[in-house]
């Protein structure tokens, strides 16, 4: 088995000091093991997953959601940033991860993260080609995804 690399951490690990660190930090998801100062300040657990990152979009009943934050360019070296970006979507029936990548600033980044989206909604809405009702549902939210893109309006902000 290979070593694994933390970034966050800045070191290596032999998977039995992986797993001795993950025994002495049993709450090493929520523990900040990073900070990175780019335009925020940016709070990092040892998996390398950002604890506060921005969400465009609205977690309330079915959503979809673009999440950006900015990390190290190099991150063994920890220098320079980058804005990186995830997506989820949660409907009735399915949903979840869509998708991530990296852009070079965070409205490149929630554009991105909504192309994703897009592309996740067409493809859902061929798998329920023969389901008119959750076809049409995917469709629709094609259609109100293509809208955010289009009207490059500001991105409502928080995190949580």
């Amino acid at each position: 088995m290979d070593n694994f690399r933390s970034w966050t951490l800045g070191r290596e690990f032999t998977p039995e000091e992986w797993a001795l660190y993950h025994k002495e930090h049993p709450h090493g998801t929520d523990e900040i093991v990073y900070e990175h100062i780019g335009t925020y300040r940016w709070e990092f657990n040892l998996h390398g997953v950002c604890l506060n990152r921005h969400c465009y979009g609205k977690k309330e009943g079915y959503y979809y959601c673009v999440y950006t934050w900015e990390e190290p360019q190099d991150k063994m070296n920890r220098t320079g940033s980058i804005w990186a970006y995830s997506c989820e979507i949660y409907e009735s029936s399915w949903g979840g991860f869509a998708g991530s990548g990296t852009a070079s600033n965070e409205r490149e980044a929630i554009i991105n993260g909504l192309r994703k989206i897009a592309e996740k909604y067409v493809a859902e809405a061929d798998w329920y080609k023969d389901n008119p009702t959750m076809r049409d549902r995917c469709l629709s939210q094609v259609e109100k995804v293509q809208a955010d893109i289009i009207n490059q309006r500001e991105p409502e902000l928080f995190t949580f």
